[in-house]
């Protein structure tokens, strides 16, 4: 059971009043005055990392940010003084570093049929389409350096109001609070909450039945305006809370419809309130086991919810960095070249100016002009250990920062391996964002599966790539609708080609060694590397006969082998393993029988190549004519040619 929570009665903005941690079963204004006061309390826990994301804020983005609230993010009082970003320079090389591999998901089946693998396959083509409708290609990088700047990204997924569909959009992490107590051994608290901004009259026109009191609310705001932390005239505060349930809803359902009984009341739930309005506007259950966020985090930590990022690791450092460029200003700013005059030698000092070709007149010696080393080398050498520690630190080198290789790499397997090896330190970071990207599509699935429920028309387009030809194509959820426990679901990431001709012309040789039949296509994926419209041309045989397959088992349509073009052993070993299949997933005899005049087709063609390539039969021979009376002289044998003979 969850402990009370006291708020701190020291702050000057508190609802003086204990909260008991359970607004989960509360209701109306109880439950409306509960979230409020909950929601406050983890504020107050909460200033002193958003005190921390505010510095990290100014040092990535090298401007002096008022706060980190919608309305505050772009006022700047002062300008910077910071010169040399560390931060910007390293975030954005990671960035390109690992962000360059756009994940992709590959489900396969446990042991399922051909229709589940049909399936299956639609599903990847569904999630890849899916993985653009929700526009994660765009959002992953902004997630990345959103965990490298405060130590976590995130993103909420949900079905949009307007089109039905699944969608995705960035939050900033300090919008979503969490009772960090819950969270000592796990990431994975029981409650959370999201605390935004929002127009007024947008709120108005979503929840149109609240539309009054949320004018009132406004009033409210622009009557209280005042303070650092007080919200514009037009906005409002609306807070989104989720209370998992304490067990599986799903399985509970199952145990009970096998044991005959109504399920158990579960208490997950989900709640939007506004600041100001007295009743909740969403009300409803929550029955998933998961929040509707996607978290990625650049390093895991000790322990808690939150993390650090690449800028709490250097943030000293860049801080000396700053002092030592002001003194090094300093000295730069306050030198100027001296004059060296003898005494007695009557120059007049107004006559010494920089005007080219003037006269200088003076007796004995004439004056001297001289300038002294106006930083100590130390100094700079100091701001290279420095930078160089930074650097370090994230196991970024700076040749890396600066676009530039090691010299003396020209050969593309030379450079694989130096990237290898850079790498090597960032193995941890880039599983996280591959699997970040198995958390999302796997939430779009889940999600597609819900709205299917409301709306059976939902459907993502997916790219369809033919040989010379790309297209979209619709790919309807009805036509899959696998569940979860029959699939599997693996990540991979898609590389592009290396830029460099000399990396081109190695991961081209690579591929054509490794498949001959590409050969005469080397070139033009040296011109045009489009290695999946070359890779379906490897495998256009075998997704024939998949084909051919599915209308046989499926759909009662007699295939037959193409005489010209198939490979009939192949065809013909395929055709078996498909009918070993078919008869342990006891399909109707009729479906298995189409599949064996598949096999004696083969066959029948199989008896006819081999007829044809059988030699022709020998001529019949003459018969033998009289034979040479006695005593006639036998006949010499023919003369061998040459060269005949000497080969003899």
């Amino acid at each position: 059971m969850p402990t009370e929570v006291t708020i701190n009665l020291e702050q000057p903005n508190d609802r003086r009043k204990k909260v008991s941690g359970l607004w989960w079963t509360k209701k109306g204004a109880e439950l409306v005055e509960e979230i409020g006061a909950t929601v406050e309390v983890l504020k107050d826990a909460a200033q002193a990392r958003h005190s921390r994301d505010l510095a990290h804020a100014r040092l990535y983005s090298n401007r002096h940010v008022e706060a980190l609230t919608s309305w505050k993010y772009s006022v700047a009082k002062k300008a910077a003084t910071l010169t040399l970003n560390l931060s910007k320079s390293m975030i954005s090389t990671l960035k390109s570093k690992i962000t360059k591999n756009r994940p992709r998901a590959m489900f396969l089946t446990e042991g399922g049929g051909h229709e589940d693998k049909d399936k299956a396959k639609l599903l990847n083509k569904y999630s890849f389409g899916l993985t653009h409708e929700m526009s994660l290609y765009d959002l992953g990088p902004k997630i990345f350096v959103d965990a490298l700047i405060f130590g976590v990204g995130c993103i909420h997924q949900f079905a949009s109001p307007d089109t039905g569909r699944p969608t995705a959009e960035r939050v900033f992490i300090g919008e979503i609070l969490v009772p960090e107590e819950e969270c000592f051994n796990t990431d994975k608290p029981r409650q959370m909450h999201r605390v935004r901004t929002m127009n007024a009259q947008v709120a108005q026109s979503s929840w149109q039945k609240f539309a009054k009191q949320i004018e009132l609310a406004t009033r409210r705001n622009q009557e209280h305006k005042g303070g650092d932390n007080s919200l514009p005239s037009n906005e409002v505060e609306v807070r989104q809370s989720w209370h998992l349930p304490s067990f599986d809803v799903k399985a509970e359902r199952k145990r009970a419809k096998k044991e005959n009984r109504k399920p158990r009341p579960h208490d997950g739930r989900y709640v939007i309130t506004i600041d100001g309005v007295d009743d909740p506007i969403v009300d409803i259950p929550w029955e998933k086991s998961y929040f509707p966020f996607n978290f990625y985090r650049w390093d895991d930590g000790i322990a808690g919810f939150y993390s650090a990022g690449l800028n709490e690791e250097i943030i000293g450092l860049q801080r000396e960095v700053n002092k030592l460029l002001k003194k090094i200003a300093s000295f730069m700013n306050g030198n100027a070249p001296h004059v060296f005059v003898e005494r007695g030698s009557n120059i007049n000092e107004s006559e010494i100016s920089n005007e080219i070709w003037s006269i200088i007149e003076y007796d004995r010696q004439p004056p001297k002009f001289g300038t002294f080393a106006s930083v100590p080398a130390e100094f700079f050498h100091h701001l290279e250990r420095l930078v160089r520690q930074a650097y370090e630190i994230a196991g970024i080198s700076q040749l890396s920062a600066q676009s530039q290789k090691p010299g003396g790499l020209d050969s593309g397997k030379a450079l694989d391996t130096f990237n290898d090896i850079e790498t090597e330190r960032f193995h941890d970071a880039g599983r996280s964002y591959e699997n970040f990207f198995m958390g999302a599509i796997e939430m779009g699935i889940d999600l597609s599966r819900d709205i299917y429920l409301k709306d059976p028309s939902v459907a993502v387009f997916a790219e369809n790539t033919t040989r010379g030809n790309k297209f979209l194509e619709r790919i309807d959820w009805k036509k899959i609708d696998l569940d979860a426990d029959q699939y599997v679901m693996k990540v991979f990431p898609i590389s592009l080609l290396p830029s460099t001709p000399s990396g081109k012309l190695a991961y081209v040789e690579r591929i054509v060694d490794k498949f001959p039949e590409m050969r005469p296509y080397a070139l033009e994926m040296l011109d045009f590397p489009d290695v999946e419209s070359f890779t379906n041309l490897l495998s256009s045989q075998v997704n024939v006969l998949d084909q051919q397959i599915t209308n046989m088992l499926k759909h009662g349509i007699q295939e037959f082998p193409e005489p010209r073009t198939a490979n009939l052993q192949f065809a013909a070993t395929h055709m078996w393993a498909a009918y070993n299949r078919a008869r342990l997933d006891k399909y109707p005899l009729d479906a298995q029988n189409r599949l064996l005049r598949y096999l004696e087709a083969i066959r029948r063609l199989d008896q006819m190549a081999q007829q044809a390539a059988a030699p022709p039969p020998a001529p019949p021979q003459a018969a033998p004519g009289p034979g040479l009376p006695p005593g006639a002289p036998q006949a010499a044998p023919p003369q061998l040619p040459p060269d005949a003979a000497l080969a003899a």
